[in-house]
């Protein structure tokens, strides 16, 4: 895995994947290295977890990947700003202390049989 970082601290941007529509490890290492992502999200699944989009380059087609790959050539500084914006979402939403009190919460509350809306609200929220 030390290796994977070193590709990850090296690179101008990573490409992930594209058939999905949800991130990965993969996704959230390079996240957290500072770099820019290009990946698919699908956007209306995403939003049922999350409050907002992540600050990824979103595509889903070669077209839209070429589009990116161009826009960070011509652009150096709209890659450090996305990777920067990333770095803090990662550690903004998946932080141990907030992940730990997640699962503190979901276990109490699946024992203490509290309603599917309810966890999901709640998780939501913090």
């Amino acid at each position: 895995q030390s290796k994977l970082i070193d590709y990850y601290i090296n690179s101008d941007v990573v490409v992930d994947q594209f058939g999905v529509g949800s991130s990965g490890l993969i996704g959230q290492e390079a996240m957290s290295c500072e770099k820019p992502l290009i990946q698919y999200l699908d956007k209306e699944l995403y939003e049922k977890f999350y409050p907002e989009m992540p600050p990824i380059l979103n595509a889903q087609t070669e077209d839209e990947i070429c589009l990116h790959i161009k826009k960070l050539i011509n652009n150096p500084d709209l890659g450090i700003e996305v990777g920067k914006k990333s770095r803090k979402r990662i550690l903004n939403y998946h932080n141990n202390e907030k992940i730990i009190k997640k699962y503190i919460y979901l276990y109490d509350a699946i024992i203490s049989k509290t309603k599917f809306e309810e966890i999901h609200k709640t998780i939501n929220s913090m």
